[in-house]
């Protein structure tokens, strides 16, 4: 059995059933990072692509910007959506268990024990069928999470406790709230 969609592999008999569940079809979006490739003329992105294989510790100490959910095509193909396990809305605010039991069920070796993937990800001009770092899950409710060098790094919606104290402040405070709606105007 080849597949054509990652969806596919919830058909296969010989993926076990706790991953088949959690391949069928659904919601979550997965993306797997491009491949670098060394014909690119574009030595920024092909530097940018082998970055984000590297961890969140050292894209942090380079200062590269991490894909947000409206620009992640460029540095990322989806490979397909997936139901995870369980409801959605269950799945996506319980976090990291989610995306340990969605990074399990991506190993090549569970959903593709014989290379059923391999023209599906030839096909979308990927080089790797095991989900790695640098790949991410993107959850209905907006959170990406991206594999990182241990475990996984949560990177869209960042947390702003600054943005929280001040929208805090601007609640209990009618004239604050006023300020700032002037300042985000621009008078």
């Amino acid at each position: 059995m080849r597949y054509k969609t990652l969806n596919d592999a919830a058909r296969n008999s010989l993926v076990a059933d706790v991953y088949r569940r959690t391949l069928s079809p659904g919601d979550i979006r997965i993306w797997y990072r491009k491949a670098p490739d060394p014909d690119v003329v574009d030595e920024e992105l092909r530097m940018y692509l082998l970055d984000l294989g590297m961890g969140s510790e050292w894209i942090k100490e380079k200062g590269v910007l991490l894909p947000t959910p409206n620009n992640i095509w460029r540095s990322h193909t989806k490979l397909g959506s997936i139901a995870g396990q369980g409801r959605v809305t269950d799945v996506s605010q319980s976090g990291e268990p989610a995306v340990e039991a969605i990074y399990e069920a991506l190993q090549g070796d569970f959903w593709s024990p014989q290379g059923e993937a391999r023209d599906l990800i030839r096909g979308l001009g990927l080089r790797h069928t095991s989900m790695s770092m640098g790949d991410m899950i993107h959850f209905p409710d907006g959170a990406l999470w991206m594999v990182d060098t241990f475990g996984f790094k949560k990177i869209w919606p960042k947390s702003n406790p600054r943005r929280k104290a001040k929208k805090k402040a601007a609640r209990k405070n009618p004239d604050r709230r006023a300020i700032l709606r002037r300042a985000m105007r621009g008078t």
